[in-house]
């Protein structure tokens, strides 16, 4: 941590599971996946060995971007088990 800046607060409710979510098989080729902009360094940590990506289309929600893989817009989504469960994919 920077020791210029001092911890004012913490946010202590938990948050749900985030995962990576797909509708189908993968392409051979590097992954196109959805996500909102705040989880996305997660992407890289939860990506199987193997995958790449293509690129990051930026979404306003985990739900938002779970409906493009549903919608087949994207490859994968980067969102919460709470948005995959609400049966979109």
């Amino acid at each position: 941590m920077d020791l210029r800046l001092k911890l004012t607060g913490t946010f202590v409710f938990d948050t749900p599971l985030y995962g990576l979510a797909i509708k189908e098989t993968l392409p051979n080729r590097p992954v196109i996946v959805a996500s909102h902009p705040a989880p996305v360094p997660l992407i890289q940590e939860l990506l199987p060995d193997g995958l790449s990506v293509e690129r990051v289309v930026t979404m306003s929600s985990t739900s938002a971007a779970v409906q493009a893989v549903a919608n087949h817009e994207v490859d994968m989504a980067l969102t919460t088990e709470v948005a995959v469960n609400r049966k979109l994919v």
